[in-house]
């Protein structure tokens, strides 16, 4: 079966930020090595995954971008946000994150080209929580906890509503036209 548009979902961004995090778990390890007779046993091992790792959240990032454009630029899928695309915050960051402990744990100067870039893009994902909490008039709207909590809802709600959606689709679409019908009958009834 051909992949359809609308079956590329912004959640399959936390499969890139999964392997980020075991790549930035992998870089701990490996810079402190030292302090652990075992990790030093294993260290060929760690670095060894731990670049393996990196690789695959790269792949999943490059191939979620190309994904991406296919989607809204090839296909003309329309681009209307929606909260999944929440879901893409967290991995885009955990991303430059690794991406720069890995180059600091293995020693290669030239991953840094990653993060310089992409960077940018986190922080053009994080721009809308900010944005929210500047209308809010709150005090923290950058990093501060009340921002980073909205964050982290927005990705339990976005999550929650990807998973309950196929279950609640007919049932939304049925209550909002009931909504929409209500103000049409009392025009009809009261004139």
């Amino acid at each position: 079966k051909p992949l359809a548009p609308e079956a590329l979902d912004p959640t399959f961004w936390v499969n890139a930020g999964a392997v980020a995090i075991t790549t930035l778990a992998g870089s701990e390890l490996i810079l402190r090595a030292g302090e652990s007779p075992f990790l030093q046993s294993v260290l060929p091992f760690l670095k060894g995954m731990t670049l393996m790792a990196w690789g695959f959240a790269a792949w999943w990032v490059v191939m979620l971008f190309i994904l991406g454009f296919w989607r809204h630029a090839a296909r003309r899928f329309p681009f209307v946000y929606t909260p999944g695309y929440w879901s893409m915050v967290f991995p885009m960051g955990m991303f430059t994150a690794c991406t720069i402990m890995c180059s600091k744990a293995l020693g290669v100067a030239s991953l840094m080209a990653v993060p310089r870039v992409f960077i940018y893009v986190s922080v053009l994902s994080w721009l809308p929580a900010r944005y929210f909490g500047v209308l809010m008039g709150w005090d923290d709207p950058v990093v501060g906890g009340r921002t980073m909590m909205l964050a982290g809802v927005f990705m339990v709600v976005t999550y929650t509503m990807n998973a309950l959606a196929p279950k609640l689709a007919g049932k939304f679409a049925i209550a909002t036209t009931i909504i929409k019908l209500i103000p049409l009958l009392l025009m009809a009834v009261v004139g």
